[in-house]
């Protein structure tokens, strides 16, 4: 006896089913992967988890700016200095996409209105830390989005000291 051969329509519907099951897996992992730098720990719990031990060195922070921001006409996002009230820059609809992103995304994720500001953090070893202390989110370091991303938070300690 042999076996029935399969239809084609069976073949294509196995084949459809292990395609979504492969996208599927390839979202769940590329949101996973987005999402462990944003629900990090406190910097010094992840020091110790990753050492073992409290005995390494931690950086500490160099400099503080509170943020907060605020619409403009045409589609701007002014990011202000909480402390001062100076505006530090103004980004740009067309453009400054991944600052602009991060900034609006983080107060999105509050349960409710809040005037307590973002805080930036520069450490001792020259990461930048973006941090929500509402909600508790935490972009560790920076850099991981890239260099260029990077560079335009750290712009705003320059522009915040008047250099």
């Amino acid at each position: 006896m042999n076996a029935p051969e399969s239809s084609p329509r069976s073949r294509r519907w196995r084949t459809l089913m292990l395609v979504s099951a492969v996208l599927l897996l390839a979202l769940v992992l590329g949101l996973s992967l987005l999402g462990r730098n944003a629900t990090a720990p406190p910097r010094g719990v992840q020091a110790e988890r990753m050492t073992g031990s409290g005995a390494e060195q931690q950086p500490t922070p160099v400099a503080v700016l509170h943020l907060r921001t605020e619409s403009r006409p045409g589609g701007y996002v002014a990011v202000i200095d909480a402390d001062t009230g100076k505006v530090l820059r103004e980004l740009d609809p067309a453009g400054d996409g991944f600052m602009r992103t991060v900034l609006r995304i983080l107060p999105l994720d509050r349960k409710q209105e809040s005037d307590t500001p973002m805080r930036l953090v520069r450490w001792s070893d020259g990461t930048l830390t973006l941090e929500d202390p509402v909600t508790g989110t935490s972009y560790d370091d920076l850099q991981a989005f890239g260099s260029t991303n990077a560079d335009a938070f750290g712009d705003l300690f320059k522009v915040a000291r008047g250099s």
